[in-house]
């Protein structure tokens, strides 16, 4: 079939029919001893994600009671945002975008530098950023037993008299850790496929013709947004931006950028509903960071390896049709349900 034939009878679902088969098979050859949803069980209670629900939507969190987490992370954008940067408790711009919280059980790296391995090691670090929150665990903990109801709360959920800190950080994790998206329509189209038989789904892939081109880019993007449900989160990478925010220094095993700083590879969940892009914000909308990887990748010293062939920055040559085929799957990856889901809204 020619590509302008193609163009015309080409139709999306198809695409992701295709697309899902061929990831399918990825991410069972990366996860071998795997389900394809890899979540294991939260093991916390329902009143212990329920007070974490509280504290999450609570500016007592800040030093002057202006900002809680919902500040920056709103439900509605996958609890991330669509500002560049986020202001914190007295008004100042933050260093960086604000990223999408869902599917964390699954992280490897937390914060954009991936300075942190451990979800309840992040639960204190926007509080007590003088930028963020502006708060000390101290003064947090005072003023959370001296509040008129999270001194009882606390009590149902630890049988113990008194907060401290070990438990605030048990029952945020225990909220984010339940922030689990899996409703988006690539999910439930893979889920169908996985029900149909061998014979059925091999019989639908001869009768049709797809771009191999598209199927070669998504799988590059693999490579870095790995994962069987997050497509990233579990990775450190440098992907040429002319400038650097970054703090995370490389192994001494790994090739440094070039300000020495590598940067966490975001999930592209639901990546539809929070632009801007990038951890400086500094893309508007898909299309540009499709743009940026097909065309605009610059040649850095240490420009991670899968975005080079030959030492050169690679160059996908797509057309405007097949931009907006890659766009038109990361829009598939948009989860409704989870962004409406009024178990993670504000209580």
């Amino acid at each position: 079939m020619g590509s302008k034939k193609f163009n015309k009878e080409f139709h999306f679902s198809n695409l992701i029919f295709v697309i899902s088969f061929f990831l399918l098979a990825l991410f069972s050859f990366n996860f071998p001893n795997s389900n394809y949803l890899i979540f294991s069980d939260n093991g916390a209670d329902s009143m212990k994600i329920q007070l974490g629900r509280k504290l999450f939507y609570d500016p007592i969190l800040s030093k002057n009671k202006t900002i809680s987490c919902n500040s920056c992370h709103k439900q509605e954008f996958a609890f991330a945002d669509t500002v560049r940067f986020n202001r914190g408790w007295n008004g100042k711009l933050l260093r960086k975008n604000t990223i999408s919280l869902s599917n964390l059980i699954n992280n490897e790296f937390f914060l954009w530098d991936g300075s942190l391995k451990e979800l309840g090691k992040t639960i204190f670090r926007p509080i007590k950023d003088s930028i963020e929150m502006g708060n000390s665990v101290e003064s947090l903990i005072s003023s959370l037993n001296q509040s008129p109801d999270y001194p009882g709360l606390f009590r149902k959920s630890f049988g113990a008299r008194g907060i401290d800190s070990s438990m605030v950080v048990e029952v945020m994790v225990a909220f984010l850790k339940s922030l689990k998206s899996e409703k988006s329509f690539f999910k439930l189209r893979m889920d169908s496929i996985i029900k149909a038989s061998p014979e059925g789904m091999a019989k639908k892939i001869s009768q049709e013709n797809f771009p191999s081109k598209i199927i070669n880019v998504l799988t590059l993007c693999e490579k870095c947004h790995s994962g069987s449900i997050s497509y990233g989160g579990s990775q450190l990478k440098n992907n040429g931006l002319d400038f650097d925010y970054g703090e995370k220094k490389a192994p001494e095993n790994e090739k440094l950028t070039d300000s020495g700083t590598l940067f966490k590879v975001p999930s592209l969940n639901n990546v539809a509903l929070n632009a801007p892009y990038m951890h400086d914000g500094r893309f508007n909308t898909l299309e540009d960071v499709v743009e940026y990887y097909n065309s605009g990748i610059k040649l850095k010293k240490f420009l991670s390896e899968e975005l080079k062939i030959n030492g050169e920055p690679i160059r996908l040559n797509l057309d405007n049709e097949e931009k907006k085929m890659i766009v038109d799957f990361l829009k598939s990856l948009t989860d409704t349900n989870f962004i409406k889901n009024p178990d993670f809204g504000k209580p």
